[in-house]
């Protein structure tokens, strides 16, 4: 089974993607700040299960990033700041953005999740949870969830999620190896079938 899976974790500067990973990883609150350039930290969601979490700065000169970064990623978690106003429009624009860049060199069975950050804080003309819910799954057909850094809420739900999504995908996985080793097996094993003078 893999051990360390890449994952990404989008949205513009100041969302609470760097706190994200720092209380997945370490189970407390880190101070706001800017991130300078892309970091990466490993967190340990199980025995088995380890993420590479890559934080690419949402900073606007930033942006142009290399397509190396989001290469090869098994995981991507796309995160909005719920202390914003923000609508439909500017929520999509914002995602698709992100998205788009990852997609570009990630297979079709990259897991992907929408995160509601500062969930303590949420502004009162922010999208409601069930509207957030409807948005992710029919745009992106992504689950979403509702975190605050702060206090943790919402991390047990998330880490959960995490852990059953990629432990079904690298099972999934290894059962499409096993099908074609099986069958590539067989067909050097079964000599042909001699036609039949009934």
């Amino acid at each position: 089974m893999k051990s360390v899976h890449k994952t990404v974790v989008l949205g513009d500067s100041g969302v609470g993607k760097s706190t994200l990973i720092y209380r997945l990883s370490r189970g407390s609150f880190l101070q706001p700040s800017v991130t300078i350039w892309g970091e990466f930290q490993t967190v340990k969601l199980s025995d088995t299960i380890k993420l590479q979490m890559w934080d690419p700065s949402g900073q606007e000169r930033f942006r142009a990033l290399p397509q190396v970064f989001y290469r090869n990623t098994d995981v991507y978690i796309a995160v909005v700041d719920m202390s914003k106003g923000q609508n439909h429009e500017e929520i999509i624009g914002e995602i698709d953005f992100w998205l788009t860049k990852v997609e570009r060199d990630s297979s079709d069975n990259v897991i992907k999740c929408l995160v509601g950050a500062k969930s303590d804080i949420q502004h009162p003309s922010a999208l409601k949870t069930i509207e957030m819910k409807d948005l992710a799954i029919k745009t992106w057909n992504m689950d979403y969830f509702e975190t605050s850094s702060r206090n943790g809420d919402g991390f047990d739900s998330l880490q959960y999620y995490l852990c059953e999504r990629i432990t079904k995908e690298v099972l999934r996985s290894q059962s499409i190896q096993f099908t074609q080793n099986m069958h590539l097996q067989g067909l050097a094993a079964v000599p042909p079938k001699k036609s039949c003078k009934c």
